[in-house]
This record gives C-alpha cells, sequence and structure tokens, in this order.
C-alpha cells in the first residue's frame, strides 16, 4: 500500500507526516491487500487567523471497486487526521464487505444455473 502525504496552505513537519501516515495505516491495516493507493491531502484554509479552517481529505483507490474519499474538517492537525481515518477505515472495510457479499451471491447464481443446466437435461428437475 502506498500513501502519499500533500500539505497546502500550512507547514506539514517531518513528525507531522509520520503521524499521519501512521494513523492512515493502522486504520487499514485490516484491508491492506485491498488498498492500492491512499492520498492524504492536508489544508488550512484561513491561514494563521485560526478557527475550524483545518481540512484532511484522504482518497483510496481500491483493487478492486471505486475509489473510497472521506474528508474531516477541525481545529487542529491532528484531530483532522484522526477524525479522516477513523472514516476511512469504516468507509473501506464496508467496501471490501459489499465485494465480497458480491462475489459470493455471484457464485452462488453461477453455481444455481450450473445445476439447472444439469438437471435439465437429464429431466431430473420439475
Amino acid at each position: 500500500m502506498l500513501v502519499a502525504i500533500r500539505g497546502q496552505g500550512l507547514a506539514l513537519t517531518a513528525a507531522g507526516r509520520s503521524y499521519a501516515e501512521d494513523r492512515i495505516v493502522c486504520a487499514l491495516a485490516n484491508v491492506e491487500g485491498y488498498v492500492r493507493r491512499v492520498s492524504v491531502y492536508v489544508s488550512d484554509q484561513n491561514g494563521p487567523r485560526g478557527g475550524e479552517d483545518k481540512r484532511c481529505h484522504v482518497s483510496v483507490n481500491m483493487v478492486a471497486g471505486p475509489p473510497v474519499h472521506v474528508e474531516a474538517r477541525g481545529e487542529s492537525l491532528t484531530g483532522v487526521v484522526e477524525g479522516a481515518a477513523d472514516k476511512v477505515g469504516h468507509r473501506v472495510q464496508e467496501a471490501v464487505s459489499k465485494t465480497h457479499d458480491r462475489r459470493r451471491t455471484n457464485k452462488l447464481i453461477r453455481a444455481l444455473k450450473r445445476l439447472k443446466r444439469a438437471f435439465g437435461r437429464k429431466g431430473d428437475m420439475p
């Protein structure tokens, strides 16, 4: 899993980058095999004026299926990274679960069609 972190309008230190990467990787540890690339964008909307102007947008490209996007806003960099990591962990887990459910359903449908064809030829199935 490749993690890319970018900052805009704020000085993103090495410690901040490391924290963001560690938090995102921990949030996606259970589904790491299903994730191709993670892009994290951290920005400060107002600059040094303060307020709830920090934003963290996380985009996850999956191995199979559409990408997952989440966003968190808040006052502190660690707070928005934490919030975005929690959200992305849940959303990616849901996406993986839906993919597994679809695959299982499709396998079952194919197996039922094979059975119907097999019994249909012999005339044993009503």
